[in-house]
């Protein structure tokens, strides 16, 4: 667009440049142009999406919450069925184990429920 809008008589009494050389050199720079003007453009526009969305660092510290509440969820379900298993091994074995082993389940069992 540059190369239109700018003539070359514009640029003939330049003794620097040769004739025939404004063209290509204004599109060379305007391809430059057009990428900075894409990103200028590009950012105003995610600036201006962020005030009506949030920014994407709210975002992503929300998702992070999201999967550390499930991560607890999913920890403390893990317990509970861990817990559940020794009170059966313990109920199983009831009779044929020695007190001393009968007091490591109980603490294996209320261990499991007190971790964090």
């Amino acid at each position: 667009m540059l190369a239109v809008l700018i003539s070359e008589k514009a640029m003939s009494g330049n003794e620097l440049l040769e004739e025939g050389i404004v063209r290509p050199m204004l599109a060379i720079i305007g391809g430059f142009s057009a990428d900075l003007l894409y990103t200028l453009i590009n950012r105003m526009v995610e600036s201006l999406k962020s005030l009506f969305e949030g920014s994407t660092k709210d975002f992503v510290d929300a998702k992070e919450e999201q999967l550390q509440a499930q991560l607890g969820t999913q920890v403390a379900q893990t317990k509970i069925r861990l817990q559940q298993q020794l009170v059966e091994m313990q109920n199983q074995m009831s009779g044929d184990i020695s007190p001393a082993m009968q007091t490591k389940f109980n603490e294996m069992i209320s261990g499991v429920g007190s971790q964090d």
